[in-house]
């Protein structure tokens, strides 16, 4: 009898868990879906536990529907660098928005913009004809 009162409630608590772990509504369902957050491809010298401030940054056409086209970069990458991949991560923007709060006022302007700084305190300059296929 312990054997089935046992087996019984490790029954109901693996239903408790599946039905909490199901959404609650249609909605809920597709809400994953239909926010999937925005990428931007950075340098790995501005990501991770000894990354360098973001002292460049542009917009470019979009890759896919999950890149918001930005490009995040410390500035004084050189070319050889940035053409290994492992160079060159892919960051949720909420990520980089958490890094360096200043990017958000970037977010909005459109494909074909870049801009810099010279320090992470100074303010960002917008840089005129920037072409990142030179």
């Amino acid at each position: 009898m312990a054997a089935k009162k046992k087996a019984a409630a490790k029954k109901k608590a693996a239903a408790k868990k599946k039905a909490a772990a199901k959404p609650k509504t249609k909605a809920a369902a597709k809400a994953p879906a239909a926010r999937s957050p925005k990428a931007a491809l950075c340098s790995s010298r501005v990501v991770g536990p000894k990354r360098k401030e973001i002292l460049f940054a542009y917009r470019q056409d979009p890759d896919n529907d999950q890149d918001s086209g930005w490009r995040f970069l410390r500035g004084d990458e050189s070319e050889a660098f940035l053409a290994e991949a492992k160079n060159c991560l892919v960051c949720p923007l909420s990520l980089v928005f958490a890094m360096d709060a200043s990017l958000e006022a970037l977010a909005k302007k459109p494909v074909g913009t870049a801009f810099r700084r010279v320090s992470v305190d100074a303010p960002w300059e917008p840089l005129e004809d920037y072409d990142p296929e030179p």
